[in-house]
């Protein structure tokens, strides 16, 4: 939710957010503090961010049924160092700056790294269940 008073000369923004696991509960207290916040004398412009129910997936990981598995925390973390390694060779042969938006692309790729490593960890899991064999070089 959004809204932007004014005080004075100039306007400040003010931003609420509500959090919970009910999209539907939220979505119904987010119209009744937006109806509640427009009758403040000062606030205009009083908006909601999400009008529509958007889903969201929250993950959360038991630690003893995925280490049973065998995936380890280490295992995928071992991934992130590379990473790192190769963004910064690769920036220093294209000559790239580090700025804000080369910080935002290196989050990105770690999230994508991490979830790469999550789902060969599981490919390999599916696959020795089905009886595949496996070697070492």
């Amino acid at each position: 939710m959004m809204t932007s008073a004014l005080m004075g000369s100039g306007s400040q923004p003010v931003s609420v957010e509500l959090q919970g696991s009910d999209i539907d509960k939220l979505i119904v207290f987010a119209n009744k503090l937006k109806k509640r916040m427009e009758g403040i004398p000062g606030l205009v412009d009083v908006d909601l961010n999400q009008k529509d129910e958007r889903p969201e997936l929250w993950v959360k990981i038991d630690r003893s049924k995925v280490s049973m598995l065998g995936i380890s925390t280490a295992i995928i973390m071992f991934s992130v160092p590379f990473a790192f390694r190769g963004v910064f060779y690769a920036f220093y042969f294209f000559h790239v700056t580090l700025g804000l938006i080369s910080f935002m692309g290196i989050i990105m790729l770690i999230g994508i790294v991490v979830n790469n490593a999550v789902v060969l960890l599981d490919y390999t899991h599916i696959l020795q269940n089905a009886g595949k064999k496996f070697f070492r070089l």
